[in-house]
This record gives C-alpha cells, sequence and structure tokens, in this order.
C-alpha cells in the first residue's frame, strides 16, 4: 500500500512579525498545500488555539520573553513546535529542547529549515497512517531503570549501559514515536558544537540497538530517519 503524506491537509501556524520570513514559510508550506494561518504574537496565537488544532507551530525569536512564549504554546498544543532564531547560544537551544521544542532553526537557512520541516512532519504522518501491526516481540515487556542504568526484557537482565547509553535511551523512551534531531540528542551529551566527524551519537545508537537485537534480532526499535534523527518505536518498554 502507498501512502500519500502529502494529501494529508496540515494546518500550520506561524507566530511572527518579519513579514519576509513569513512570507517565505507560507510559500513553502503552500507548495504541499497545508493550510497556514499567521498571528503576530503568542498571545493572539494561544487565543486561536483554544479553538483549533493544529498540526504544528513555528515562532520567529522577536526579542520578547521567547522561552515563557514557547512553554505557554507547548502546554496547549499536542503538534510539533519549531523555534527559528539566530540569537541563541547553545546553553539556550539546549533549555528549548528541554522544553519540548522538536527543533531550532536558524532563521539565516530558512529555505532549507522549511523543509526540514515538512519532511519531519509527512515522516510522522506516515507512521500514523501505517497499518497497526502487532509483531511477535511486543509479547516481550521491555524495562529500562535508567538509575541503576539496566535494560530487561520479561524481568531478565538483558544488560548494563554505559552513562551516555542511558543517556540517549531515556531520552528516546520520553521521547516515543518522535523524530529527534541528531542535534538534540548530542546536547545530551554535553556536546554544543556540532561536528560532522563526531561519530559518538552512531556509536551509541549502533550499541543499543545491538542489545535489542539479542532478544529480537529480526525487529529494529530504533529508526533512522536520514538527515533528521531517530524515532524509538517500541510501545512496550518502561522505565523508572
Amino acid at each position: 500500500m502507498v501512502h500519500d503524506v502529502e494529501a494529508i491537509p496540515q494546518t500550520i501556524l506561524i507566530i511572527g512579525t518579519d513579514h519576509i520570513a513569513v512570507e517565505r514559510l507560507q510559500t513553502g508550506f503552500a507548495e504541499v498545500g497545508w493550510f497556514v494561518l499567521v498571528e503576530q504574537n503568542c498571545q493572539r496565537a494561544l487565543g486561536l488555539m483554544a479553538h483549533l488544532t493544529v498540526s504544528a507551530v513555528c515562532i520567529f525569536d522577536q526579542g520578547n520573553d521567547l522561552e515563557s512564549d514557547v512553554a505557554s504554546l507547548k502546554s496547549k498544543t499536542q503538534g510539533m513546535l519549531f523555534v527559528l532564531s539566530d540569537n541563541l547560544n547553545a546553553d539556550q537551544r539546549l533549555a528549548f529542547y528541554n522544553l519540548g521544542v522538536n527543533h531550532v532553526f536558524v532563521q539565516q537557512a530558512l529555505a532549507l529549515e522549511v523543509r526540514t520541516v515538512i519532511t519531519t512532519l509527512q515522516q510522522q504522518q506516515l507512521m500514523q497512517s501505517l497499518p497497526t501491526v502487532t509483531p511477535i516481540m511486543e509479547a516481550k515487556k521491555w524495562h529500562f531503570c535508567s538509575q541503576s542504568r539496566v535494560l530487561s526484557v520479561d524481568e531478565k537482565v538483558i544488560g548494563s549501559l554505559s552513562y551516555s547509553e542511558a543517556k540517549i535511551l531515556k531520552m528516546l523512551i520520553d521521547n516515543r514515536n518522535e523524530t529527534l534531531s541528531r542535534e538534540r540528542l548530542m546536547m545530551a551529551l554535553g556536546r554544543f558544537r556540532p561536528n560532522p566527524e563526531d561519530r559518538t551519537l552512531d556509536r551509541l545508537i549502533c550499541n543499543l540497538r545491538k542489545k535489542f537485537k539479542k532478544v529480537c534480532p529480526n525487529t529494529q526499535f530504533i529508526l533512522s530517519l536520514y538527515g533528521h534523527g531517530y524515532v524509538f518505536t517500541s510501545p512496550n518498554t518502561t522505565q523508572i
């Protein structure tokens, strides 16, 4: 079955007063047939969201209390949340990720960022539109203790994780079925400066996959979305 994710309507809410940048966003989303709403400030946007479900919110850094606005938006929407700013340092970007922001974009590269938003939403739609299949492995109950860093299945210990492996797995479980960017995961490890040659995250993901494959060799728990990040897909994994 072919799933035409671009045919599924999306409602995008843009918050900002930079008319040129907002227009570029509108044009990008209109090309895939999505409905776009624009508000100039967060308070007006929150009023609109009280009566309307949106698929994603894109908010520009307008020099106001951006962190407070983002926290308010996150509490009012189940959709994805994107921040566009050229003025955030590494600590500020990490703070937004900790608030639940899906991605922090650089406004200077807006054309590329629009495509990333579209692709991310389409991938999320595709996962939601696929028919529900219950593979054999879902009969197993996985458990992860973040304090002791122990991974077990059906009360049998599979192995202990390194500090970094545990940190990545906890973040993946906390955000299951959600695409986590490489930047967000690397920031969780304290790597604030992007380095294309740094393969630390790849090695950690590989190690985690090996542990899951000890029990379920034919099931992929951690999916790679090329150019975007990783998704954890197991609904039967709990943690403390």
